[in-house]
């Protein structure tokens, strides 16, 4: 108390000192916490945050208590319980402070932001509270001052990225230049990995409903489609980039417009393709072409046979995961109604859709959807090409057949599925080679299709030459 003391001019080095030890200390955060006890640490913290506002009070130019004062509390912020207790002693305020007095001090500044999106944490009012404490100013002079510091920005980036809390703190960003000032560092620093993730993982919060005048110039698309572009074998790179695309090619017809004039076409699909394995990343990259297949340039590409077999693969890899499934099945639903020929799909894209109804079972979205391409696809199946027969097909229609029986007796209670299930039956039962398939499950088709009539008098029609073909 003595030596922090207002009224004592304490020596720099001695202070430094302990909280060097401190630092040191605390390497391991959550083991010595536990060996300590949160009464030990409150009173660490509270020196720490003592040491902090006395320089600050008095005006004193003591670097290195800044330094190792924010590095230990960096390191506490790795407990959950001392966040809370760095917080309880002005933790917010004496961060905040302290990097406005050190701004030229790049290490101050890396532990200062990562100190602030750590405390900020999910809690919505921890965040309002540190952009009430001016955070995002501080954090918008740090990015200016170490624009060429990749440590720097990339935490910069991930606590301004946490701050962007509602529309109103997006926009207080964006318009303080923020949006800008991003995008620029990503350029300039365009090798760094650290920095390309922070930077789009930031931005995909920030810009999801800025002004688009502040986007164009900021030149966004372009700046995105270079980090995927240079970054292209990084999953994370690839993940975060796609997500802020896709934020991007919903909001809006020219957005869209510019999305496509900038090539990312090309970008997306490279993405699916060296990075089929990761899940988040060909949810991210489908979704975009999803949202886009209203357009030619779009279409044209989706209905190239490569993209065609990509997707399904990339479906098939990922068949368990239900939002692959949806989005695949949308994928391939959207290009089934753009191509009048069944081949586009080919016998793959309907296996895929037959893996899809049967993993996913108890997805009605699923069902209904699947059902609706059978529906268009079952009647161009044929057991025997050209007189010879195909044990494969054969096996295929069998499979179809189970499908729609299990999604109408799954979802008895649903027009849609079981109206897309009986136009799917029906257009089997009008290839006479399916005649044999369907009489293999033809009790259990004669239960499900009078069930049906009875409830929904609609799908009448269709359930009824289903049955005389069966009962011939």
């Amino acid at each position: 108390t003595c030596i922090l003391s207002s009224e004592y001019e304490f020596d720099e080095f001695v202070v430094s000192g302990g909280m060097a030890i401190f630092a040191d200390t605390f390497l391991r955060p959550v083991d010595i916490v536990h060996f300590l006890g949160e009464k030990i640490v409150d009173i660490v913290v509270n020196v720490v945050n003592t040491a902090i506002y006395s320089c600050l009070d008095n005006k004193r130019d003591h670097p290195l208590i800044f330094e190792f004062g924010f590095c230990t509390l960096r390191r506490l912020c790795s407990d959950d319980s001392s966040r809370g207790i760095i917080v309880n002693h002005g933790g917010v305020v004496a961060v905040v402070d302290g990097m406005m007095s050190n701004l030229e001090n790049a290490s101050i500044q890396e532990n200062g932001c990562n100190i602030l999106w750590r405390l900020s944490g999910n809690d919505l009012g921890m965040k309002l509270n540190i952009v009430e404490a001016d955070g995002v100013d501080v954090i918008m002079n740090v990015m200016i001052s170490h624009g060429e510091n990749a440590s720097v920005l990339a935490e910069a980036f991930q606590a301004l990225s946490c701050l962007s809390v509602d529309r109103t703190s997006r926009n207080f960003i964006a318009q303080q230049g923020g949006v800008m000032v991003i995008a620029s560092s990503m350029s300039s620093l365009d090798k760094s990995v650290a920095v390309q993730e922070a930077g789009l993982a930031a931005l995909c919060n920030i810009a999801s409903d800025v002004d688009e005048d502040i986007l164009d110039a900021s030149n966004i698309i372009s700046v995105v489609n270079s980090s995927l572009y240079h970054h292209a074998k990084n999953a994370n790179v690839q993940r975060k980039g796609l997500a802020l695309l896709y934020n991007l090619s919903i909001r809006g017809e020219g957005m869209k417009s510019k999305l496509l004039s900038s090539g990312a076409l090309t970008i997306i699909t490279k993405a699916v393709k060296n990075h089929t394995n990761s899940s988040k990343v060909v949810a991210s990259a489908l979704r975009i072409l999803q949202n886009l297949s209203n357009t030619d340039e779009c279409m044209m590409i989706l209905l190239e046979k490569t993209t065609i077999t990509l997707i399904i693969h990339a479906m098939m890899l990922h068949i368990e995961n239900l939002k692959n499934a949806i989005i695949g099945c949308k994928i391939l639903w959207t290009i089934c109604e753009m191509s009048p020929k069944f081949i586009v799909i080919g016998l793959s894209g309907v296996e895929a859709i037959v893996c899809a109804m049967m993993v996913h079972y108890s997805s009605e979205y699923i069902q209904d959807m699947g059902c609706c391409i059978l529906a268009c696809s079952s009647s161009h199946l044929s057991i025997s090409n050209d007189g010879d027969f195909n044990t494969d097909v054969f096996d295929l229609i069998c499979k179809i057949v189970k499908v729609i029986l299990s999604a109408m007796s799954g979802f008895p209670d649903s027009l849609e599925v079981q109206n897309n299930a009986t136009t799917a039956l029906r257009n089997m039962s009008k290839i006479e080679e399916n005649i044999a398939v369907l009489n293999t499950e033809q009790v259990r088709v004669e239960v499900v299709l009078t069930q049906t009539m009875k409830r929904f008098p609609e799908c009448q029609k269709f359930c009824l030459e289903v049955l005389e073909v069966l009962a011939m």
